[in-house]
């Protein structure tokens, strides 16, 4: 791995299974629920705001810009999430990430997001409690990874996501101002 990759991919690449056990998906289940906490945790240390401009890695997103990713690939996820599980291989709506970087809400100060980040993923995790085998099987078309996704490979998707994500704020706040 290159030292970009090291930056980009912290914790390495998302690697997605084509079947995942029940305790996975548990697994899963539980380190989604843990990113709300432990991004707050690692925010609320913050001494001086303008750490939150901080970047994890040359031309990287600042803190500020990670955090308000967080909110949106999440929220999109949860819909992702609900579609899927009320239609038949639904096929979700992909969206530029960098140009929703550059809109006037990613300027919502990171502390100020973790209200709807936690709500977000309380909303998931009680979604999906009593999900069954069948139900973690049910998937959506993704047009712009030309792929179906089932339930169960998009939480584990995105419990590496917050985790992906939790280390690239880590990494930003370790740097000097």
């Amino acid at each position: 791995m290159t030292s970009i990759d090291a930056l980009t991919y912290p914790i390495g690449r998302f690697a997605m299974q084509n079947h995942t056990t029940q305790s996975e998906i548990k697994t899963n289940i539980k380190q989604f629920a843990q990113v709300p906490e432990q991004l707050k945790s690692l925010l609320e240390g913050v001494v001086d705001p303008n750490q939150f401009e901080n970047t994890y890695r040359d031309g990287g997103w600042n803190v500020r810009q990670v955090v308000n990713h967080l909110v949106d690939s999440h929220l999109n996820s949860y819909i992702r999430f609900k579609l899927a599980a009320t239609e038949d291989t639904p096929i979700v709506k992909p969206y530029s990430e960098n140009v929703w970087a550059r809109t006037a809400d990613y300027n919502i100060p990171p502390l100020e997001c973790m209200a709807t980040l936690s709500h977000i993923h309380h909303r998931v995790v009680v979604l999906v409690s009593e999900w069954n085998e069948e139900d973690w099987n049910r998937s959506f078309y993704h047009p712009g990874m030309k792929k179906v996704i089932t339930l169960a490979q998009n939480i584990a998707l995105y419990s590496w996501h917050g985790r992906h994500h939790l280390q690239h704020v880590k990494l930003a706040l370790s740097k000097d101002i």
